[in-house]
């Protein structure tokens, strides 16, 4: 299977390559779970060997999703620079979970033991790890919609899923090798631009240096349209989320202080977080509200356990 190609021009997104090669010298010493926790995987000598098994992983997912009429719906699984995840985000509905659940069960995953199971529903009740079986495949992790934590899920009905979707980039396409790569369906640019902000204020509470990399990138693409981005934020509530996110990213680099670059990702205030999370629950109704300030409850948990751990 080939690996998808690595330039920085196009779909990949533009002028990486300088900010790469900076960070790939200065890496060279660094300890690999820091290069891992700065989502810059690509540097590690196992890259192309994890490209493989999450990409032939996604190949027989979309097979399984393609023979029963579902679209594959798949988050954060591209960036703008060579990027691999431990894992499948998957978006699945609610009525198509049991159908879809069993058939790739009947492959290459497994459901989650009943002790995965207690805890994923207490860190995450709305998703189901699907671990591979023989281990050398990527997880496939099931969402009941855009969601993390204990908030309500993106009210997405309102939205034109032209906005939203679009098929597999091109340059991804030799990369899956199937019949039915048209069924693989990924964000938008600039609907991936709303989940990383959502993602790092309503889950992780910090950005990594690839996330960093990734978003700037997105936005200085040509046919990147700022307005539409917007737009989307403002119909999810998250315009707050996505514009301090954004700017972050946006002026990291150029205001960086001369010296070393960090090993653990950057902090996100916690008013950043807070308006956030207020916003996205009021805009989510009554129950949303709530639910959001279920999931918030996590910010000072993460903040200890990451500081017991040295992460």
């Amino acid at each position: 299977m080939t690996s998808p190609r690595t330039d920085t021009k196009g779909e990949r997104g533009s002028c990486v390559s300088s900010q790469l090669e900076t960070l790939r010298q200065e890496t060279k010493t660094w300890p690999k779970q820091a290069v891992i926790r700065q989502n810059l995987q690509c540097f590690l000598p196992e890259f192309d060997q994890e490209q493989e098994e999450y990409w032939t992983a996604v190949s027989r997912l979309n097979a399984i999703f393609a023979a029963k009429n579902v679209p594959l719906k798949t988050i954060k699984s591209i960036r703008c620079y060579p990027y691999v995840d431990s894992n499948i985000d998957i978006i699945v509905e609610k009525k198509q979970w049991r159908l879809l659940s069993d058939a790739v069960c009947e492959c290459s995953w497994r459901k989650p033991r009943l002790d995965e199971l207690l805890e994923q529903t207490f860190v995450e009740p709305y998703k189901l790890k699907y671990k591979a079986i023989a281990g050398d495949l990527a997880a496939a992790h099931f969402y009941a919609g855009v969601r993390w934590r204990y908030a309500a899920p993106f009210r997405l009905s309102g939205i034109d899923p032209g906005l939203l979707w679009r098929r597999l980039p091109e340059d991804y396409r030799d990369t899956v090798r199937s019949p039915d790569d048209l069924n693989i369906l990924v964000p938008t640019d600039e609907f991936d631009m709303v989940i990383q902000a959502a993602h790092v204020t309503i889950e992780n509470y910090r950005l990594t240096i690839g996330e960093i990399i990734h978003i700037g990138n997105t936005l200085a693409k040509p046919s990147f349209d700022r307005a539409r981005m917007d737009e989307i934020a403002r119909c999810l509530g998250l315009t707050p989320c996505v514009s301090a996110i954004i700017e972050i990213a946006s002026r990291y680099f150029a205001e960086r202080a001369d010296g070393p670059f960090p090993h653990k990702p950057l902090e996100i205030s916690i008013s950043v977080i807070l308006k956030s999370h207020v916003c996205y629950g009021l805009k989510s109704g009554p129950l949303g509200l709530v639910r959001a300030f279920l999931s918030l409850a996590w910010y000072p948990l993460m903040r200890i356990g990451r500081k017991m751990l040295g992460r």
